[in-house]
């Protein structure tokens, strides 16, 4: 069971009276007609505070803030938010059973534990306007008197430390301790999963908004990078909660960051908190204090509607510092840039022609090595056959073996070792469509799964002829499900592949306008790619490759390329195959890059 269910179970079932006088009881609070003097800010002003018996909770009328009885547990009693969660069940004798979701989170090794901190660390947290108390609640330790955060998960299990190094002659300025996970957000296990949830950039600028007042905050842990992989690691923990609020730093990483996890925590109310005056939450804690960090918390704001912007609100585009995926082919990605992410792409050519190596080759494999998940849509080929040609074309000349068949033919496959390798590298960075339902809606429910959960950027759909849709003619569907593929395309700032037969017979050459159906499909796409097989008896390659449509730049290019049946790969005529992949750790191109162009 998901925590967040226990929270609203305990909530519901708890008595209002009871949470009432707790609270009371132990802040020795003097209620009059249950309002009260506010006791979380403890201004010197007479500020009321009243207690709201169907939410149970209390709430100050002047800063606006809440406390209900999670709140008490956690800071009244210094509890983690599981144990608090316990220790609520048992004491209100509530008939909940606690069986929650284990975390998946665990480290490579046991992190070190740590001495408390010192007068030293102390002293720098104080510096930046970090009190002892916040120090204390948080739980910093001290490593060589330099900064420790722990990172635990929400069920408060110590999974990493992460060091900030305290003087200025350090070489990097943090580090987290080797061998452990670095993916978990700090001070997750201390948030009340019913109230908004704060995340920012780092841990200073977290202990910033617990020291103005708003304790449920926590930090991503190696900055707006890796933002894939924090969001990917605790996705669990994050739909839970009903409203997120995003505040990174006010420069052009930061911005880029907090677009990013907007686009892909889609199940939660999102706001982004907009400052101005300083560069980092903990700045502008120094600068202007405590009830600062709070009003920019107020007003954090939902993103302007989908669909709707002023103009000053686009972002910039320049085709040369956009994000591209390249083809692996020198020439082509001279010629063109790269392909643009958000574009959808329309890749034609006759049976037998190379669609499926370019799928393997340059789409999956070229994408890969360049660091990027990917997904595949198959409607024709098994999963395993799917599977076997990715190995072929991923593996390296002394990877291949020769077997012999049954019936005494002689083949070459890739070697068990050399498999086994291959597959645990590729193993989380291509996923396969694995069910039978080919309606584009349960297509794009998995693809979305996989944009905003897993961080996938790359889509390739094979083929249009087999994707089903709810519009019953022909050629209105066809062009329903490029629409579609588009529109996520350009929504999840990915690159959609997409299969197209030609209408041609075999002996004329393909033209943008003979991809099969309506011409929607490629006034739709972005670019419109073509693989051509040459048949001639003394030809000197093997096929042409062809972007036909490039909409971003207007530039179209060819190349021809000769094939290897045995690597399953396509290469430049100009160049040798031998040159060998290291699918471990490699830098070099699938596809022999021409060195002339």
């Amino acid at each position: 069971m998901k925590l967040n269910k226990i929270v609203e179970d305990i909530k519901r079932e708890i008595n209002s009276e009871e949470v009432k006088n707790r609270i009371a009881s132990d802040l020795s609070i003097n209620l009059k007609s249950n309002k009260c003097r506010c006791f979380i800010h403890k201004s010197n002003s007479d500020t009321v505070m009243s207690y709201d018996k169907e939410a149970k909770r209390f709430k100050c009328f002047s800063c606006g803030q809440g406390y209900d009885i999670f709140n008490h547990y956690q800071e009244y009693y210094n509890l983690s938010f599981i144990d608090c969660v316990k220790a609520i069940i048992k004491d209100f004798n509530l008939n909940i059973e606690l069986l929650i979701d284990k975390s998946e989170r665990k480290p490579r090794k046991a992190p070190t534990v740590h001495n408390s901190y010192n007068e030293k660390v102390l002293s720098y947290c104080n510096k930046r306007k970090i009190s002892k108390s916040t120090v204390d609640y948080v739980g910093i330790k001290e490593f060589d008197n330099n900064v420790c955060f722990e990172y635990r998960n929400e069920l408060g299990e110590h999974i990493a430390n992460k060091y900030r190094f305290t003087s200025k002659a350090a070489k990097v300025k943090t580090m987290f301790e080797k061998d452990t996970n670095i993916n978990t957000l700090f001070n997750m296990d201390k948030i009340n999963i019913s109230e908004p949830l704060v995340i920012t950039e780092g841990e200073f600028d977290c202990l910033a908004v617990i020291e103005a007042g708003y304790k449920n905050a926590v930090s991503i842990p190696s900055g707006v990078n890796s933002t894939n992989k924090w969001i990917e690691t605790n996705w669990t923990f994050l739909e839970q909660f009903e409203e997120i609020i995003l505040w990174f730093d006010n420069d052009e990483a930061g911005l880029k960051g907090v677009r990013e996890a907007s686009s892909r925590l889609t199940n939660n109310i999102v706001k982004i908190v907009k400052c101005t005056i300083a560069n980092d939450i903990n700045e502008l804690l120094a600068k202007e204090g405590k009830q600062s960090v709070l009003d920019h918390i107020k007003k954090a704001s939902v993103p302007m509607i989908e669909g709707v912007a002023t103009f000053d609100m686009i972002e910039d585009f320049d085709i040369y510092e956009a994000e591209k995926l390249e083809l692996g082919i020198r020439k082509m990605d001279h010629d063109i840039l790269g392909m643009v992410f958000g574009s959808l792409n329309i890749l034609s050519g006759r049976n037998g022609a190379g669609k499926s190596t370019i799928l393997n080759q340059i789409y999956l494999g070229e994408a890969i090595r360049q660091g990027y998940k990917c997904f595949l849509f198959s409607g024709e080929l098994v999963a395993g056959n799917v599977k076997e040609w990715l190995i072929r074309t991923l593996a390296n000349e002394e990877d291949l073996v020769t077997y012999t068949s049954k019936n005494n033919m002689n083949y070459k496959r890739v070697s068990i070792e050399s498999r086994k390798k291959i597959v645990n590298n590729i193993k989380d960075k291509i996923y396969l469509y694995d069910t039978d339902d080919y309606n584009i809606d349960s297509i794009l429910v998995k693809m979305k799964q996989l944009a905003t959960r897993l961080g996938v950027k790359v889509f390739v759909i094979d083929n249009l002829m087999v994707i089903e849709s709810n519009v019953k003619e022909e050629l209105k569907a066809q062009s329903e499900v490029v629409k579609k593929l588009k529109n996520f395309a350009k929504k999840y700032n990915a690159i959609v592949h997409l299969v197209a037969h030609p209408r041609k017979s075999m002996n004329e050459e393909i033209t943008k306008d003979d991809v099969a159906g309506t011409a929607n499909i490629t006034n739709l796409a972005d670019y419109v790619t073509t693989i051509e097989r040459n048949f001639k008896e003394d030809r000197e390659y093997d096929a042409k490759l062809s972007i036909l449509k490039n909409r971003h730049t207007g530039v179209n290019t060819c190349t021809t390329l000769k094939f290897d049946s045995d690597r399953k790969r396509f290469y430049s005529s100009s160049e040798k195959l031998e040159l060998g992949i290291n699918y471990l750790d490699s830098k070099q191109e699938f596809i022999e890059v021409q060195e002339e162009f």
